[in-house]
């Protein structure tokens, strides 16, 4: 049968091991760093509700400080249950993610064993193991590792669609509807399933009937959802940039996908070595799954009538749409409606990278120098990108913190320039109990500080992403006031300025 998923090969001893190894290795790398990882604006929207006295009271403060969530309420439900178990605290929130993030490592195994071969499957998980790109998101305290094991799981189903039992399809429609209502945009993996359905089974027009007909229900669920907590997608769309993306954002996705970095930061600057080879190692990805694309299709064009070819053929093209078709989606999607255009928002488009590059390395000749040289350096980079990039990668707001505590509570102000960084400011401050003021304005920011300071305060004023630090230099100075600047860890550095009035330090 044609684009079914191959005959599962039983593990031999030394597999065992080595997807143990994988595991292991994956939970090392999940954990390395994990506690310098500080609340970043969007975390801390929903970190600050933690520890939660009640799950009404939970719900309230989530939704309340961003009701764009109600949308997509799965995964805070997931997490409130998460906190009753595991606690509230920061590290607690984040190995939800790591735990996802292991469950999706097995699934990765098994969709490359069942698409490809035992071999394909222990590189792919391996490959997803090392990728940088899915550790940041593993340690992340939002939705993505839980959406992206959701994902995984529902394509572990939909590759044995066809003989599913009810029980199986049932299972199946209930993962899509939790992805759909983890986050919206999981539209566009139900566009990839359903094409390469009917890549992988074009005569079977009743299993195209009955998914198409489920599919369509679940939307609806969705649609009475939206109508019914009167959802505006055209206003609650402010988070999405202001600028329409280009080339370079779509090639900066596919860099991030292929595993070398862990945001669209270049990471160069803060690699011990001053040297990143992210750039080398995607290039080295892209040309493995083009190469696998390439000799799938040869060994089916010169054998159309072997039935291995041909099943390697289509899971080869069904995967390649389980990428192709969210990444360009939104794509498009970011041109004709809004700048949304975040490939993060589709994370399960990143599966196919480590799945494809496994298959690709098990079609290169198995013996021969060239295939073990390209494994090393393959693997070479993403473990030097791996140790090489210094931690923490998220803005140190803990450091501020750190910065903040050398003033006592009572006779300190501080100030977060923007929404984002104000919500992180806040949280990291919280256990001390300093005040913490929000200015979107850098002007009205500025005119805010001398009343502080008249009143005996120090100001402590915390910039993220920002870069117009002489003018703030040059207006401190103009009011005679004394200023120092801190610089914390993360990817950009966090930036923070003490502000006083009296002797110089």
């Amino acid at each position: 049968m044609l684009g079914t998923p191959s005959p599962l090969e039983p593990l031999t001893q030394g597999q065992r091991i080595a997807l143990a190894a994988v595991l292991l290795l994956g939970l090392v790398l999940r954990l390395y760093g994990i506690h310098e990882e500080s609340a970043w604006g969007d975390e801390a929207l929903t970190t600050w509700c933690y520890p939660a006295e009640s799950f009404a009271s939970c719900m309230e403060c989530v939704f309340g400080e961003d009701d764009r969530l109600k949308i997509a309420p799965v995964y805070y439900l997931v997490q409130w249950a998460w906190s009753v178990v595991a606690g509230g605290s920061l590290l607690a929130l984040r190995m939800l993610s790591v735990c996802s993030g292991l469950a999706t490592l097995l699934l990765v195994f098994h969709l490359g064993r069942r698409l490809f071969s035992v071999q394909a499957g222990l590189w792919a998980a391996l490959l997803q193991a090392l990728s940088l790109y899915m550790i940041y998101f593993d340690q992340e305290v939002r939705f993505y590792a839980f959406m992206l094991f959701l994902s995984a799981a529902s394509c572990a189903l939909f590759i044995d669609l066809e003989r599913r039992t009810w029980k199986g399809w049932i299972l199946y429609l209930a993962l899509n509807t939790a992805i759909l209502f983890t986050h919206s945009f999981a539209v566009f993996l139900f566009m990839a399933q359903g094409i390469a359905l009917l890549i992988t089974h074009e005569r079977k027009v009743r299993l195209w009937f009955g998914w198409g007909v489920a599919h369509v229900a679940i939307a609806l669920l969705l649609v009475g959802w939206v109508a019914w907590l009167h959802y505006d997608f055209d206003a609650q769309s402010e988070a999405y940039s202001d600028r329409p993306a280009g080339y370079r954002e779509f090639a900066m996705g596919l860099l991030q996908y292929a595993g070398g970095r862990p945001t669209n930061e270049d990471p160069a600057p803060y690699m011990i070595t001053g040297i990143s080879f992210d750039r080398m190692h995607a290039l080295i990805v892209f040309l493995l799954m083009g190469f696998g694309l390439a000799a799938a299709g040869a060994r089916y064009y010169a054998t159309p009538a072997s039935a291995s070819a041909a099943r390697l053929w289509k899971n080869m093209l069904q995967v390649w749409c389980w990428f192709l078709v969210p990444y360009v989606g939104l794509y498009v999607l970011a041109m004709v409606w809004k700048p949304c255009f975040f490939p993060r928002y589709i994370l399960y488009a990143v599966l196919p990278f480590p799945l494809l590059t496994g298959a690709a390395f098990t079609l290169l000749p198995r013996h021969g120098v060239f295939r073990s040289a390209l494994a090393g350096v393959l693997l070479g980079t993403l473990l030097y990108q791996n140790f090489a990039l210094t931690r923490p990668f998220r803005a140190g707001y803990q450091g501020m913190a750190r910065l903040v505590a050398q003033d006592a509570p009572a006779t300190t102000t501080v100030i977060g320039l923007k929404t984002y960084n104000f919500v992180a400011t806040r949280y990291a401050c919280a256990p001390g109990g300093y005040r913490v003021l929000e200015f979107q304005g850098f002007q009205e920011m500025i005119d805010a500080i001398p009343p502080e300071i008249g009143q005996g305060k120090v100001v402590w004023v915390v910039f993220d992403r920002w870069s117009k630090f002489a003018e703030f230099e040059a207006a401190c100075t103009a009011r005679q006031l004394h200023f120092e600047d801190y610089h914390t860890g993360g990817m950009p550095r966090l930036t923070v300025y003490r502000v006083w009035d009296g002797p110089a330090a």
